[in-house]
């Protein structure tokens, strides 16, 4: 019983001693960890951002470098938080959108308002050419034709109106 307990003490003071020897480098903990599409683990510190873009300092060296999220599989923060590739993305559109600033959001509203009538003259025209033409007795696809172009860049633009004025 005597050497089991002498054995047990004196591994964990071994194993002690080798964990006190080990030393992490500071730079690295504070640094999170970009995961490539190719597989590359970046150790790098978010600076900021760019429309498109986040701007990096590697930990190894002071260099900086500017990286789109769509190169990046995976942000391991050095928090301890994951992100993949769906939530950077949305991240990405979310700063772009803010990065235009609401005149231009608006401006988009607008011409996709606007866009409306000539789309939907031209879905009439469709519709009524595949009513009289090819369709027979079946008026479901004209109707069709003519309803959703001019009814999704209604719901765009009223949509984008409304981002803009929020921001």
């Amino acid at each position: 019983m005597k050497n089991f307990a002498l054995t047990i003490l004196l591994t964990i003071f071994t194993l002690h001693l080798s964990a006190a020897v080990i030393r992490w480098p500071e730079d690295t903990l504070k640094c999170d960890t970009f995961v490539m599409k190719n597989g590359i683990e970046l150790q790098v510190r978010i600076v900021g951002f760019a429309a498109d873009t986040f701007i990096v300092q590697y930990c190894r060296d002071t260099r900086g470098s500017k990286i789109a999220p769509g190169q990046i599989q995976e942000i391991r923060y050095a928090t301890g938080l994951v992100k993949n590739r769906r939530q950077i993305r949305r991240e990405a559109r979310q700063r772009r959108i803010e990065f235009q600033g609401p005149e231009r959001l608006a401006r988009i509203g607008l011409l996709q308002l606007l866009g409306i009538i000539p789309v939907g003259f031209a879905s009439l025209y469709a519709g009524i050419w595949l009513a009289l033409m090819g369709s027979g007795s079946s008026f479901i696809l004209p109707i069709l034709i003519f309803i959703i172009p001019p009814g999704y860049l209604l719901i765009k633009g009223i949509s984008n109106l409304i981002k803009a004025d929020k921001m």
